[in-house]
């Protein structure tokens, strides 16, 4: 999961997944506020969950949709699947536990604000993500409407 805001900016949550593979599961973006009135989400990419919430952070809620689409696009791997997540409260739900067993995903939870020790994440995938994004949104005029000026793109 990765967090895009400060206390000046809009504040836009990714949750995105990956594998050695360079494969890549539909990304989740949950953007402020209950409606889109500025601009419609799909503009940007439409291979992607679009959500939204009261201040764009995730929850329990969000997560849970998001591990049903991962369950729905990994269904014809081999299983087991080990996912790693980051320490995210958001990730901590009894649901999602019972959603992965019962599919064969393995969930490995590595320690909170621990960034630092997965750097490689950042640099291979968020890195690129945040240069795409910002090209996204110049494509769409859109830069003065997501304050932060980064973009999404399709990963897949």
């Amino acid at each position: 999961m990765y967090q895009i805001g400060t206390e000046n900016r809009t504040l836009i949550t990714c949750i995105v997944c990956c594998n050695v593979e360079n494969m890549s599961q539909t990304p989740m973006l949950i953007y402020p506020k209950t409606r889109f009135t500025d601009f419609n989400p799909e503009d940007i990419s439409e291979d992607t969950i679009n959500a939204q919430s009261p201040n764009g952070c995730t929850s329990q809620e969000f997560f849970v949709v998001y591990i049903r689409s991962f369950i729905e696009e990994t269904k014809d791997l081999q299983k087991p699947i080990v996912l790693f997540l980051d320490g995210h409260n958001s990730h901590a739900s009894y649901e999602v536990s019972i959603l992965c067993e019962e599919n064969g995903i393995i969930l490995y939870v590595l320690l909170a604000h621990a960034s630092h020790v997965i750097q490689p994440l950042y640099v291979g995938i968020i890195k690129t993500l945040k240069a795409k994004w910002k090209k996204q949104l110049k494509k769409h005029n859109m830069v003065e409407i997501v304050t932060k000026k980064l973009s999404w793109f399709p990963l897949r």
